[in-house]
């Protein structure tokens, strides 16, 4: 797909594995990496000692980034990448899930985070919503076909409100 690449983390609630909160930052696979040192570590302290439940547990020595990939809380790599790493959430949902969150945790700079917006937005969300046109357009043929009954009916019940405001007008 691309040689540029981008990094989302997806944290999943505990009752439900079907909800995700997704971000995304940008750069080939390796800068991905070096990307989100911006701010990993602000991000893992602020979890671990204000907010209420951390998402880097504070016993994790290694690499921050490589535990959120590792344990699927994170897809830090290709546009490819990160498809696949939806396509194994929505396969593991049973169902699917209803949509994707961004959540703007400043990991990476502000320039590597738009531009990880703009990957995000071009190649991952397309893939996904490839055949997004079809209920729209059973809609319309469907409306449409109705329009020799309902449509006619609709306009006569307009034109007979018009002329009954012009009548009381005068």
């Amino acid at each position: 797909m691309l040689e540029d690449s981008c990094c989302c983390l997806l944290l999943r609630a505990a009752h439900s594995a079907a909800n995700a909160v997704a971000h995304a930052t940008a750069a080939q696979s390796e800068r991905a990496r070096q990307d989100v040192k911006f701010g990993l570590e602000d991000f893992k302290r602020y979890f671990n000692e204000v907010a209420t439940f951390p998402i880097i547990p504070p016993d994790i020595a290694t690499d921050a980034a490589e535990y959120l990939v590792s344990s699927g809380l994170a897809c830090i790599g290709t546009p490819n990448d990160c498809v696949r790493h939806f396509e194994r959430l929505w396969k593991g949902s049973n169902g699917g899930f209803g949509g994707v969150l961004l959540l703007a945790h400043n990991w990476a700079d502000w320039p590597a985070t738009k531009r990880s917006y703009e990957l995000m937005a071009r190649y991952v969300h397309q893939h996904f919503q490839r055949n997004s046109n079809e209920l729209r357009d059973w809609s319309y043929n469907h409306a449409k076909s109705k329009y020799e009954t309902a449509g006619l009916q609709s306009k006569a019940a307009v034109q007979a409100a018009i002329d009954k405001h012009q009548g009381r007008k005068g």
